[in-house]
């Protein structure tokens, strides 16, 4: 059983690819996160940097109770100079607004998203059969007419399940490549018109994290984003690394001979259980290729 997190600090340096080697540069951010007894958010410290080094900005987060829920108000950088997030008591997100535009979400008896939609600019709601299986969804956007697509299920050769979503107009718009025990998601494929918009396809680690993109447009496949992750012995990342020019191929990178630029993320994490760290790397300034 995976140990709850008492407190987790992580922080984001700025960092390139040269040589088979990772060479950190200035760090960018840092976050102190502290948790309950149940793993849910108690309080947050975000610093983020100048070029220098020195602090620009401080983002703290507070929780409190109102009814049934737990009421999140950061204060720092923000439009208003606050926002304010509502979780249920599970952690669940209920209503979010860190940039003035609310996202809400609801949810079943048993946990299962039922609605979700951004202040009049987009909304979800999901159809289940008996096993709770989304079988259609009915989506409402501020720019297009409403429409319902409808998800189909089959196995492939591995025994992972292919989710396949068809519209209205018998158009293939979505797949997802779900785990064939676990039900997690593992590749999530976003198809659209090459003239309008170009075809996504996401690839998640088995603990929800993105770690690799691809992005097609104009007939041609652009590799936008791999994300790199250690592990600590509870499955919770303590590395990762991702490219911060997404939109650049790699293989430009390499042909121009210019350094690829990272966003290398370290995070210490603290178990409620122990009173020890799992930390493998405090500071470091380079580190082999893997």
């Amino acid at each position: 059983m995976k140990r709850k997190i008492k407190k987790e600090t992580i922080r984001c340096y700025s960092g390139e690819h040269k040589d088979g080697e990772y060479h950190i540069k200035k760090i960018f951010s840092s976050a102190t996160n502290d948790y309950d007894a149940d793993g849910i958010l108690l309080s947050s410290v975000e610093h983020n940097y100048y070029e220098n080094g020195d602090v620009s900005c401080i983002n703290e987060t507070s929780r409190s109770v109102e009814g049934d829920c737990f009421i999140y108000k950061t204060v720092g950088w923000r439009p208003n100079g606050f926002s304010i997030e509502k979780r249920d008591k599970q952690g669940r997100i209920l209503e979010s607004n860190p940039y003035g535009v609310c996202y809400r979400c609801s949810y079943d008896e048993k946990g299962r998203v039922e609605k979700e939609g951004n202040d009049g600019l987009w909304e979800d709601t999901y159809e289940r059969d008996e096993n709770g299986v989304v079988i259609k969804s009915h989506h409402k956007r501020s720019d297009e007419e409403p429409y319902t697509t409808t998800h189909y299920y089959s196995r492939d050769f591995m025994g992972n399940i292919v989710e396949t979503a068809i519209n209205e107009k018998g158009k293939h718009v979505e797949s997802r490549l779900h785990d064939g025990i676990t039900r997690t998601l593992i590749e999530r494929k976003e198809i659209g018109d090459i003239d309008e918009r170009g075809s996504t396809i996401r690839t998640y680690a088995t603990d929800g994290l993105e770690i690799c993109g691809m992005y097609c447009n104009d007939e041609r496949l652009n590799h936008y984003k791999l994300c790199y992750c250690e592990y600590d012995r509870d499955g919770n990342w303590i590395i990762r690394m991702t490219p911060r020019f997404l939109n650049v191929p790699k293989y430009y990178m390499e042909q121009s001979g210019w350094p690829q630029d990272y966003y290398i993320e370290i995070r210490d994490i603290e178990y409620l259980d122990s009173n020890s760290h799992d930390e493998l790397f405090s500071e470091f300034s380079t580190f082999n290729d893997f």
